[in-house]
């Protein structure tokens, strides 16, 4: 049977099934350049291939553009900036983790590029009033559950802010 294992988040987890492709023919890893290299919306995803997929995979024609291909090429050599952004939103999950609780929110662990945390229900929407977006997962996962994608040092800190301002409400 075909398996894919998706590593979007590989580049802040470290965790990965790439050294199972050999012994695993029908393994496929998937990794994507949107996350960690900032290049959302290049449409260019490395791939790890065992014996058994690569026969099908040669048969599908996927077309990258040329930019997607230069900028995937250009983030592939900067690796100290990779490096940095991996930094700063491993740091930006931590602060998020560390600081939500205290105003009363719950939090679980993360190993991406976002937060997934609980609050009062409509917590999206009261956001959004005061000019802060973060995903609303009520649908989904219940009332309350929002979740936060990292941003820089500022924008975190500007969240807090709001969401000490929204809370106390």
């Amino acid at each position: 049977k075909p398996t894919v294992v998706d590593e979007a988040y590989f580049e802040f987890s470290g965790v990965s099934a790439a050294g199972l492709v050999e012994s695993w023919p029908n393994l496929a890893v998937v990794r994507t350049m949107s996350k960690a290299f900032l290049l959302a919306g290049m449409r260019v995803t490395p791939v790890l291939l065992g014996d058994g997929f690569r026969v099908h995979y040669n048969t599908v024609r996927f077309r990258v553009s040329l930019p997607s291909l230069a900028a995937a090429r250009a983030a592939l050599y900067k690796r100290d900036y990779v490096a940095e952004v991996v930094k700063m939103v491993k740091e930006g999950v931590a602060y998020l983790a560390e600081e939500l609780p205290r105003l009363g929110m719950r939090t679980w662990p993360s190993y991406a590029n976002f937060v997934l945390a609980r609050g009062p229900p409509g917590l999206a929407g009261a956001l959004r009033k005061h000019g802060v977006w973060v995903r609303d997962e009520e649908g989904r996962l219940g009332a309350g559950f929002v979740r936060i994608t990292v941003g820089t040092r500022e924008m975190n800190l500007q969240l807090a802010r709001t969401l000490r301002v929204v809370l106390s409400q």
